[in-house]
């Protein structure tokens, strides 16, 4: 059977296409492997020491996973409340952030599930309010759309290796966590010694080695009292969400272009000591003021001992008057458990 041209090149087309689609997944699913194997099954300690090819990604790549299915196993049925129940106006949702994935995911994971458990009093508040502007629908159109679901936010980012306190806010609470993202924090923290990376973490690339055999907890301790506690002035790192010009510091790095000054911002650190000191990890207990690279804090420590390191591990503690004790776990995170997270919001008390 012959085949016309244009059947011909629309066929060669079409497996083209499917074989760069095949191409972008197979990456990803090699990225995602990668990730996990770091993340899970290499030791703390030598991540640091991974090739550049298996260095972390400044993107999250482990997902949340969807709610299970009723039809699974382990599906624990529960089903959205119903209208008579208020919406949560102003409250906050602690969570305890897994490893391996970033800060927006956790929140627009709990956007969705809550707003599913809560859709009862939200289709009623929709209706609510189209009863008070029926007259003038298409002006508010836009703003009803945005009641169909909750409105969230958090205070200060944890990058996707980091875990701990993640302060989310709903509705009216949101206008709080600009006072909350500059109130102290609380972090653990895991340096390793002998390498500095150029992201000053374990997403980055070796840059420099150097000898830590010297060091001493003794001799730590004492360049940390003296020269790292109380005020100090601290550059942000290169990779970070700054702006310089309008432009982000990490847009900057990643397009290997040059700043000529980045402007040290002066920062309290109130408590800096060693939780454990085991040469080349050393583990580091920091309260600080919002605001404060830790990563940062680590690098410039290594360089006044004549050293260099950088952050492996980072699991914040406390944020403003927040704690671990009440936070949603990791595992009813993974889990997509919306009734848990309904049932751990803390009322804003209003000042």
């Amino acid at each position: 059977m012959l085949l016309s041209f244009t059947t011909i090149h629309a066929r060669s087309t079409h497996i083209q296409f499917l074989h760069n689609t095949l191409s972008k997944t197979c990456q990803k699913a090699s990225r995602k492997y990668t990730l996990h194997r770091i993340l899970f099954q290499s030791p703390i300690h030598s991540i640091s020491m991974t090739k550049s090819s298996d260095s972390l990604p400044s993107s999250s790549l482990l997902k949340i996973p969807k709610p299970l299915d009723k039809s699974h196993p382990q599906y624990i049925p529960f089903d959205p409340l119903p209208s008579t129940i208020p919406l949560p106006t102003s409250h906050f949702l602690i969570v305890d952030k897994p490893l391996g994935v970033s800060s927006t995911d956790v929140v627009n994971c709990v956007k969705h599930d809550l707003s599913w458990y809560f859709q009862n009093s939200l289709q009623q508040r929709i209706d609510s309010f189209w009863q008070h502007n029926s007259q003038h629908m298409k002006q508010h159109r836009k703003h009803a759309k945005r009641l169909r679901e909750l409105k969230l936010g958090h205070a200060g980012t944890l990058d996707p290796f980091a875990t701990g306190v993640l302060v989310i806010g709903l509705e009216h609470a949101t206008k709080k966590l600009t006072s909350i993202l500059e109130g102290g924090k609380e972090y653990i923290a895991e340096g390793y010694f002998g390498k500095a990376t150029d992201t000053q973490d374990l997403t980055g690339t070796i840059v420099e080695e150097c000898e830590f055999e010297h060091l001493t907890k003794e001799i730590m301790e004492n360049v940390m009292k003296e020269c790292f506690t109380g005020e100090i002035l601290q550059k942000p790192p290169m990779y970070s969400a700054v702006r310089v010009n309008g432009k982000r510091l990490y847009d900057i790095a990643r397009a290997g272009e040059e700043v000529e000054e980045i402007k040290e911002r002066t920062r309290t650190v109130y408590e800096f000591e060693i939780v454990q000191f085991n040469l080349p990890c050393v583990t580091f207990r920091v309260k600080c003021q919002g605001g404060l690279y830790v990563r940062t804090l680590i690098h410039d420590l290594a360089k006044k001992l004549n050293s260099a390191a950088h952050l492996t591990a980072l699991r914040r503690t406390q944020c403003a008057q927040f704690g671990l004790e009440n936070a949603v776990q990791p595992q009813d995170m993974m889990n997509r458990r919306a009734d848990i997270f309904a049932s751990k919001l803390i009322p804003l008390l209003e000042e």
